[in-house]
């Protein structure tokens, strides 16, 4: 629905600091009892937790906001999951130049070791 509705994508997703979404998803799995107490400066705990402006806070119903909060969670864990995927291509693309830096200079050893002939003189056509 977040996609369709408010046009939030994976690469959006992607652009929150790790923890951010799962924060977001706690505060809305929190028991209404829960989020209306108070942090030790006086403002409401969600007030606290809540990563994100405080006019994207929409609770509304106790079914409602656990559904929320397991899209969090989910989006969380799919950025994770994109996250490990391009750290692995990475790693991948890393080795990769690695090895193809050992063949070059494999090479420009084999090309320097090799005997140099000397050059013969053709005759050339009259």
């Amino acid at each position: 629905r977040q996609i369709e509705s408010e046009g939030w994508t994976p690469g959006h997703d992607d652009e929150w600091p790790a923890g951010t979404l799962a924060l977001a998803a706690c505060c809305y799995a929190m028991p209404k009892q829960e989020r209306q107490s108070r942090h030790r400066s006086g403002v409401s705990i969600w007030l606290v937790l809540w990563p994100f402006d405080d006019g994207w806070w929409k609770p509304t119903d106790r079914r409602r906001d656990l559904v929320k909060a397991a899209a969090l969670l989910l989006s969380e864990i799919e950025r994770l999951d994109r996250a490990e995927e391009r750290d692995a291509l990475l790693r991948q693309a890393r080795a990769d130049k690695a090895m193809v830096d050992a063949l070059s200079e494999s090479a420009r050893e084999i090309l320097n070791q090799r005997p140099e002939y000397p050059r013969q003189e053709r005759e050339r056509p009259e």
